[in-house]
């Protein structure tokens, strides 16, 4: 609903706001609300106002109040004291006095037709902060705020999800690169690549520091289980040691043999101390 995504985007769209002092702004626009009740308004620079329901017009009052930076609309059904507000020249927002979920939301139907107060917005909010959209495994969308003009989040992005609030910590996965972003105080840390192994019955997933190559500390998955232990091929050369589900060390089937050897006469020597202890 348009009234819940108000409230979410209001404190972000402010830096974008014409100051409400210009009320030259407003002046002889047809202003529609925009929600379940429709009506125009059109302020008169004699500070009358123009209200239209359904053909039905009123007459009512309006006036700036420049010192208290605030709207006062007196129309039939009541005075009304609206606070703080965003301005341009689509969309009017005017914040209800001491009511911090309510708000006027008013579209310029000149210039927004389709009243699309939300798509508005949320263009005007990306182009602003150089937004780039990236679409979720589970198909929500998180935003990644950009210096440049990149196709890809970069480390030190900082990411909003819908509304332009700070995303929370976590890791976030990407729908079609197979990528991972590990997000913390609102700005992505790193980005992992998850990468596949098929070895024997096995399908090892793998979430790589270097795109390129297996790091000491990656996360692992085996069969869709994390927090694994052991040792795992990769090939009939490769493997891994794996503890509480990170890489541990990294290596080639040769050293299984040699490590599987020197258990063994670990174990032999082990049991024959054992053995003469007890004999």
């Amino acid at each position: 609903m348009i009234k819940d995504y108000v409230k979410k985007v209001f404190p972000v769209i402010l830096d974008f706001s014409i100051s409400l002092d210009k009320t030259s702004s407003i002046l002889d626009k047809p202003w529609v609300s925009v929600g379940q009740v429709r009506e125009k308004f059109i302020f008169k620079k004699n500070h009358e106002l123009i209200i239209s329901k359904e053909g039905k017009v009123e007459i009512g009052k309006w006036e700036f109040l420049e010192e208290a930076h605030s709207f006062l609309i007196n129309r039939e059904s009541g005075k009304f004291l609206y606070n703080k507000g965003f301005l341009d020249k689509a969309v009017l927002i005017l914040k209800v006095d001491s009511k911090d979920n309510e708000y006027l939301t008013l579209a310029n139907e000149n210039v927004l037709p389709d009243l699309n107060v939300q798509g508005y917005l949320e263009k005007l909010r990306y182009r602003k902060h150089n937004i780039l959209k990236l679409e979720l495994a589970d198909g929500t969308f998180l935003e990644a705020e950009r210096d440049y003009d990149t196709s890809f989040p970069v480390v030190g992005n900082r990411v909003t999800i819908s509304g332009g609030l700070p995303a929370p910590p976590g890791k976030y996965y990407l729908k079609n690169d197979n990528q991972i972003l590990e997000v913390a105080k609102g700005k992505i840390q790193a980005i992992l690549q998850m990468t596949q192994y098929n070895y024997g019955n096995r399908v090892i997933e793998i979430e790589q520091q270097d795109p390129e190559d297996i790091s000491e500390g990656d996360s692992v998955i085996v069969n869709g289980m994390s927090s694994v232990e052991g040792i795992f091929l990769l090939s009939k050369r490769r493997y891994i040691t794996v503890q509480n589900g990170k890489v541990a060390s990294i290596g080639f089937r040769k050293h299984v043999r040699n490590w599987i050897i020197a258990l063994a006469l670990f174990s032999l020597i082990l049991l024959l101390l054992l053995y003469w202890l007890l004999s």
